[in-house]
Parts: structure tokens; C-alpha cells; sequence
């Protein structure tokens, strides 16, 4: 997060910068290895659900191209495989194993997408929190300042309470507890104010 606000940079090229990178090799491989396999030994449907699969695989890489062009991939060989299918099956077997393995692709490549598009939408939520600390932040010059008494902090030249200023700028709820010296301290004060009783 300190990135993106320090540089500027979009946040495309902070998620890129994630561990994920093998993924971009490996998922067009497993595809390919998915294609050979298809196009020498005979199978059924459930060979195409690793197609999608791969595809749902590729989601930690967290760019949308390249899910999409790997789900363009697997769908390219799902068809190529129904072409050159060998076997006993008629051509509607062909055309509803197609079909179940394009349904199979769609539903990983839809999947990714939404899950890809809610990650940046929390990112982007995070980003403008920071973004508005920072220019609270700034227009103090770095400092909040908090009055030693009443607790208040000053903002644009008013006293306001420390609770709505930080749900303000941080959007942080504020409750109200007793710490363990306070409670301790009126516990011996109720004690010493007790008469003794003989």
C-alpha cells in the first residue's frame, strides 16, 4: 500500500510485483499438457473441467488480461479437440462435450474476473483511506494536535472530539472502556472509603 501511495505507481503494477509469476508460465503449460493429453488418449467431459481449472488458477496472478487470454486458450483447445476427436462419439456428442467444456471455461474465467474486480475494488477502498489520512496528515503538517486536558483534537481551528475525528478521517468506531490502572484505582478507593466494620 506504501508503494502506491509513494510513487504513484497503479495498482496493476504493485499486484504484478506478487509472488504469482510462475503462474504465467505455468498455466499455459498445464494447458498445453491438457491438449496433448486430450489429443492422444481417449477421455470424457471431465478432462475439459481441467481446462477451466487452469484457468481459475491463473486468478493469483491478478491480471485480468492475462486470464482472459488463457481462458481464450483453453477454449481454442477445447474446440480443436472436439475437431480432431477420435473415438465412437457422433457429432452431437462432440458438439455437447464442447459445449460443456466452453460452460466450464466460462464459469472460471467469470469466477477470476469477479474475484479479480472485487480485490481491486477493496484495494482502491484501502487506497482513498490512505489517501484521505495522508491529506489530513498534510494539512497539520504531519501533526495532530490534541489538547492535554479535554482530549479534543484540532481541526481547521475547532475543537472536536478525538472519537469523530477519527471516524472522520479513518472511519474507525470508537468505544469506551476502563483500562486496568483506572480499574484498579477505583477499586482501592471504594475500598478505602468503605467504614470498617468491627
Amino acid at each position: 500500500m506504501t508503494n502506491i501511495i509513494q510513487t504513484g505507481r497503479p495498482h496493476s503494477e504493485v499486484l504484478a510485483e506478487r509472488p504469482a509469476r510462475a503462474l504465467y508460465v505455468a498455466c499455459p503449460i498445464l494447458l498445453a499438457l491438457l491438449l496433448g493429453l486430450s489429443l492422444t488418449a481417449p477421455h470424457g467431459i471431465a478432462l475439459y473441467a481441467f481446462y477451466a481449472i487452469a484457468v481459475v488458477a491463473a486468478l493469483p496472478t491478478w491480471d485480468r488480461r492475462f486470464v482472459r487470454e488463457l481462458s481464450l486458450a483453453a477454449a481454442v483447445f477445447v474446440l480443436l479437440d472436439a475437431a480432431l476427436m477420435q473415438g465412437s462419439l457422433d457429432s452431437w456428442q462432440r458438439f455437447l462435450s464442447s459445449l460443456t467444456g466452453l460452460l466450464a471455461i466460462w464459469a472460471g474465467l467469470h469466477l477470476s474476473l469477479e474475484t479479480i474486480a472485487a480485490y481491486e475494488a477493496r484495494l482502491q477502498e484501502a487506497l482513498r483511506r490512505a489517501q484521505a489520512i495522508a491529506h489530513a496528515s498534510e494539512s497539520t503538517g504531519n501533526l495532530v494536535v490534541l489538547c492535554a486536558w479535554t482530549k479534543r483534537v484540532k481541526e481547521d481551528g475547532k475543537w472536536v472530539p478525538l472519537e469523530e475525528f477519527l471516524e472522520r478521517h479513518l472511519q474507525v468506531r470508537v468505544s469506551h472502556g476502563m483500562s486496568d490502572e483506572v480499574h484498579q484505582s477505583m477499586v482501592d478507593q471504594a475500598t478505602e472509603a468503605e467504614p470498617e466494620k468491627e
